[in-house]
């Protein structure tokens, strides 16, 4: 009976009520059974329906592996499906939740581009969906490790790579690291407790897949005396960045070289410290005030850290004008709204001087002028200025007559 609309009317559904109290199976089944396309005053209209036209968009898709997927929502018509099932099984690490389901995980190793059905179904039936899914390893790019790497004669030592892209990679290097280092072919880590000195030599590590290969050129030295270091310094501090421009500030340390460096709490959106060399860079989007931060160097020996304080502030306003200049006013008259145009950074202050004739008002968050004046002055220049978190002015000479 999929898609049947049955039509109950008060009196039949007080029946069947009464029949299921009296035990009067025959009754109830036979108003049960009534149905059609009939409607009454007072009757309630029931619809089972079974799902249709269930899709996922896009239906074709070729998937990052070690990339945690977008959501994928199935849309569908008729009545909502109740369970979801799929064949064959998704790739590995992929899954399709049996009550919405919305396929979610991150694939983890490469997969041909297969079909796989999808069915939703409720009581009243069911219908499908065609996904063609497919996953690829991804090309490896942007290795990095913490360079230069100064270790210390037997003190245990880690470097630990990142990657920006690629799965299921194999790490070698050239030459040979110092006795005591190795390199973790799965993990690209390379660790130990090195037992020999070595002066600063660059190394070759390759990461690779079927789809290519990144290389890094991390410099490592191994010390006998590794002194630590001390004093650590930043050009920029306290750092003043503006949003939107792109950012920099160097360290500088007496005592030993650093191998690694840290910053807690977290910096804000666009910037970023580098784990190997300290710098602070990028392009702040958010602004903020001043905040201090824990910058953190050290190597095998020790480790010596100092706060920053950083602050992101807006660009600088500039060609203040106004919409009416010169202005002309007439006296207990409301005023239009005089709206003030710039360019950079928004303004977030305004002032004036001299002050404005009496009823003439500047909003001094937006710089729009308005009120009535009240009384006459005669032609009178005025000095508006305008300015945001960034210290800078922007200014516009104003002329204003108010007249009878």
């Amino acid at each position: 009976m999929r898609g049947q609309r049955f039509v109950v009317s008060s009196a039949m559904l007080v029946g069947i009520l009464v029949a299921g109290c009296s035990g009067k199976t025959e009754e109830k089944a036979a108003l049960v059974a009534a149905q059609g396309d009939t409607t009454a005053s007072g009757s309630a209209a029931i619809e089972v329906g079974a799902p249709r036209d269930l899709a996922y968009a896009p239906s074709s898709i070729l998937f990052l592996a070690g990339k945690a997927i977008a959501d994928m929502a199935p849309s569908y018509a008729g009545g909502k499906p109740t369970s979801y099932s799929v064949t064959p099984a998704l790739p590995t690490g992929l899954t399709v939740d049996e009550k919405s389901g919305v396929i979610t995980g991150k694939p983890e190793a490469a997969s041909k581009m297969v079909d796989y059905t999808i069915v939703g179904t409720n009581a009243a039936g069911s219908s499908s969906a065609i996904m063609y899914i497919g996953v690829r390893l991804g090309t490896p790019s942007n290795l990095k490790y913490t360079s230069p790497w100064n270790c210390g004669l037997n003190q245990p030592a880690t470097n630990t790579p990142t990657l920006g892209s690629g799965a299921q990679v194999t790490f070698s290097i050239v030459p040979a690291l110092p006795a005591g280092l190795s390199l973790d072919a799965k993990s690209g880590v390379i660790s130990g407790t090195p037992t020999t000195t070595q002066v600063a030599s660059q190394y070759t590590v390759s990461a690779k897949n079927a789809e290519g290969t990144a290389t890094a050129s991390p410099i490592i030295a191994v010390s006998a005396n590794v002194e630590a270091p001390f004093l650590l310094q930043y050009v920029e501090n306290p750092a003043k960045f503006t949003k939107g421009i792109e950012a920099k500030s160097v360290p500088s340390n007496l005592g030993g070289a650093p191998s690694a460096y840290g910053i807690s709490p977290s910096l804000p959106p666009g910037l970023t410290m580098n784990s190997g060399s300290g710098v602070i860079s990028g392009i702040p989007t958010t602004l903020m005030e001043p905040v201090n931060y824990k910058a953190i160097a050290s190597n095998a020996a020790g480790n010596t850290a100092v706060y920053v304080s950083v602050s992101v502030v807006d660009k600088a306003p500039t060609g203040l004008n106004y919409a009416t200049n010169p202005a002309e006013y007439q006296v207990n008259k409301n005023i239009d709204d005089n709206v003030p145009s710039a360019m950079g950074g928004a303004i977030t202050e305004y002032s004036v001087t001299p002050s404005l004739p009496m009823g003439i008002l500047l909003n001094s968050k937006t710089g729009v002028i308005n009120g009535k004046a009240d009384a006459t002055s005669g032609a009178t220049d005025y000095l508006i200025k305008g300015t945001n978190s960034s210290g800078v002015f922007t200014d516009t000479t104003l002329r204003i007559t108010v007249t009878e």
